[in-house]
């Protein structure tokens, strides 16, 4: 069968039974039944189930029948079809899907994290065009005792549970290093803390890439892990983050790269993605190994959140270009020894969560204030149904060091 017989196929189906389909072409893909998806491959359909983490090639009717009667199981549908695979994993597609995660809020979860992520500050130099807080609107730092606080808190949970290490993420808000003198006390306790107790500390920070030669210096001496924000070509960036000023971020990020470079220090990029710079994902990962030799490159599509909240149509009319030249964009990546990533595209197993938001392992973050309903507008977005996760019921009051503080264990970036 040719690929445009698929997609006619697929056509007729979809017409016949007003079922929806997405995507196009040789890409064409159907949602047959609940968890179950059918996607074209070599002449036929690979009906693949993945909270079981099923898959298997059908042939013949098999698709039509599993559509038009939906009221008999999966196995006498394709009984009398042509199957490539494992055939005994047939009647298993009939089985109900794995248990559900446990929703700790709901089993008196014991909170004693030991991964932190530190938002300083709301402060920030650029005016990104997507961005879900709106960064820099309303510049404000984390009063010095609620970090104090959470760094306590974290060094004394690694201690009881016998941990050796903890690990600190600065991210949110705004630009980590806005608030430089507030950024390098709460690493320098840290590490006092950490020695105090017997502890490692690890670091990571994910900037917008304006950094001098002193915050580099300062980096590299406590060996953080960095990722910096890039969004393509100079004409893309510059486009999308934009300087407050409306001035060109492109040059200073690039020259901030170099630096990291010549200092030894491994660079991973987050870029977002937009109709601008949908086509440019595989040369920019070559782009990227080649002249800052980063070790990772991570998409996310645009999403319509925040100054993007007006861009829906965007969003939709980008997904179908984005994975296509994701796919490309990681094959690229094989060969150049860069991992690609995207956050809903890890094929090394099956997660219960779609980030440290949930899970027995999680982080703890820390931000100035209570958490706003801006914070879970891309949550609902991804995950609309509110039991899939717990984002707003294990928003908690803790009182640390009489301190009394908003507690997350999350390591969204949505703060």
């Amino acid at each position: 069968m040719s690929k445009s017989q698929t997609a006619s196929d697929a056509a007729q189906l979809e017409e016949a039974l007003g079922r929806s389909i997405r995507g196009s072409g040789s890409d064409t893909w159907l949602v047959v039944r609940p968890n179950l998806y059918a996607v074209p491959c070599a002449g036929g359909y690979l009906l693949y189930s993945p909270l079981q983490g099923l898959v298997l090639l059908v042939r013949g009717g098999g698709i039509a029948r599993l559509l038009l009667e939906s009221d008999r199981t999966i196995a006498e549908c394709l009984g009398g079809c042509e199957l490539e695979g494992d055939t005994e994993l047939l009647r298993r597609f009939d089985e109900d899907p794995v248990e559900q995660p446990v929703r700790f809020a709901e089993t008196g979860w014991d909170f004693r994290p030991t991964q932190l992520m530190l938002s300083l500050t709301a402060a920030c130099q650029l005016a990104c065009d997507y961005c879900y807080i709106r960064g820099g609107d309303n510049p404000r730092n984390m009063p010095w005792e609620v970090a104090e606080a959470a760094i306590r808190f974290v060094a004394g949970n690694a201690k009881a549970r016998g941990e050796t290490n903890i690990r600190i993420s600065f991210h949110g808000q705004g630009e980590p290093t806005a608030a430089w003198k507030l950024f390098r006390d709460a690493v320098m306790f840290a590490e006092m803390q950490a020695s105090a107790l017997g502890l490692d500390v690890s670091f990571s920070v994910v900037s917008n890439g304006l950094l001098t030669k002193e915050k580099v210096a300062f980096l590299r001496t406590h060996q953080f892990d960095v990722g910096l924000s890039l969004d393509g070509t100079k004409d893309s960036n510059d486009a999308q983050r934009p300087m407050r000023n409306g001035g060109s971020t492109y040059d200073r990020v690039v020259a901030t790269m170099r630096m990291l470079r010549e200092a030894d220090m491994p660079i991973s990029i987050r870029s977002t993605v937009t109709a601008r710079n949908v086509d440019n994902m595989v040369p920019f990962v070559a782009a990227m190994k080649d002249d800052a030799g980063c070790s990772q490159v991570h998409f996310e599509p645009l999403c319509g959140v925040g100054r993007a909240s007006h861009r829906d149509a965007e969003v939709q009319s980008v997904l179908p270009s984005f994975i296509k030249n994701f796919r490309e964009a990681q094959v690229e990546g094989l060969r150049r020894g860069v991992d690609v990533t995207y956050s809903t595209a890890r094929m090394d197993g099956l997660r219960t969560s779609f980030c440290g938001a949930y899970g027995p392992i999680s982080t703890f973050v820390f931000r100035r204030k209570a958490w706003s309903h801006r914070a879970t507008k891309c949550w609902r977005q991804v995950t609309p149904a509110p039991s899939c996760l717990y984002m707003v019921a294990l928003i908690a009051r803790h009182e640390i060091s009489n301190s009394t503080t908003t507690a997350c264990s999350a390591s969204l970036n949505w703060m």
